[in-house]
């Protein structure tokens, strides 16, 4: 069973909808409001807004399934279908059926590794720190065993970007300014563009939910609409996410410092993963298949461990200290 969300106007409501033909849950959500207003703009199910989720389905965790969690970066219906061959390829050499699991948000996926939702997750590389810091004090273990290498790249930057046509051409021109966020717990979307904006002494508007549109499709869209006055996201989102002529519009003012990619990690108690990390590790390092690489949109997966998130956890401490309110 796949758990996913679109866009799906309905008053307040949340629906709840079975597909009998593919046995899919598929839960509808409120598109941002904010976005609403400009809808004639809008591809539908592409820019939604997680936030009012108000409830998830609690599901057994059965022996013969390991549930691989992720938090969807875009529309979840085509991510299922990106992820689809990797999962069917880690099925067949494991002998054990493999799902997917969306979560709203990297606090939701950390709760549910508590909760014993999953057993493999794709973690942003600061959820990844967030996981372990929440872990510290129970039985289970997060082991990073790979992360992906795309682009000729084995690490992620930041992009700030704004419209073109305003008089926004660089990080001092941010002071005061409205700038749109993905989450709190967002490498590309909040950590990184905020390390950049204090290293240079640059105050912005104030930091509220608001700021937070928990889909890089909304920022993106956002920023094009004016809506906000600039936005944090990964490297080429509103290429890859606007039309082209909406993309035009875009210009990126500023690029962060890099840290690793995401990680993929291997999650429970210290016994389960000592047998079944390196395991999981050699099938995807060894994935000669292309067509699963490029479905995902990456080049291959290269090994991960914990020591290269180090400089990266350090980074986050000095961020939340000057941000204590933001992480509450």
């Amino acid at each position: 069973m796949i758990f996913f969300c679109s866009c799906y106007e309905s008053g307040d409501k949340i629906i709840s909808k079975t597909s009998n033909e593919k046995k899919i849950d598929v839960f509808f959500y409120e598109i941002n409001p904010e976005l609403k207003k400009n809808k004639e703009n809008i591809k539908s199910n592409e820019y939604f807004d997680f936030s009012s989720v108000a409830t998830e389905e609690k599901s057994k965790k059965k022996s013969d399934v390991l549930m691989f969690g992720r938090v969807p970066f875009a529309d979840v219906r085509e991510m299922y279908n990106t992820h689809q061959p990797l999962l069917d390829y880690l099925s067949e050499k494991l002998g054990k059926k493999i799902e997917l699991k969306f979560y709203p948000n990297y606090s939701k996926m950390i709760d549910g590794i508590i909760f014993g939702e999953i057993q493999i997750a794709w973690f942003g590389s600061v959820s990844y720190i967030g996981a372990i810091e929440k872990l510290k004090n129970t039985n289970l273990l997060c082991a990073p065993i790979a992360k992906v290498f795309r682009r000729n790249k084995s690490y992620l930057q930041c992009d700030i970007i704004a419209r073109k046509d305003n008089n926004i051409n660089s990080l001092k021109d941010l002071e005061n300014k409205k700038i749109a966020f993905l989450d709190p717990k967002s490498t590309a979307g909040f950590i990184l563009p905020l390390a950049m904006l204090e290293n240079q002494n640059i105050k912005i508007a104030e930091v509220s939910d608001k700021n937070f549109l928990r889909h890089y499709g909304n920022i993106v869209k956002s920023v094009q609409l004016g809506k906000f006055d600039a936005g944090a996201t990964f490297e080429d989102a509103y290429f890859t996410l606007l039309p082209k002529e909406e993309a035009e519009q875009i210009k990126i003012i500023a690029k962060s410092e890099t840290v690793p990619f995401e990680p993929i990690c291997v999650i429970g108690t210290e016994q389960y993963v000592n047998a079944n990390a390196s395991k999981l590790q050699n099938l995807l390092l060894n994935i000669d298949d292309k067509k699963i690489l490029e479905k995902l949109g990456i080049q291959k997966f290269i090994e991960a461990n914990a020591n290269e998130y180090k400089a990266l956890e350090k980074l986050i401490q000095k961020v939340r200290r000057k941000n204590e309110e933001i992480f509450e």
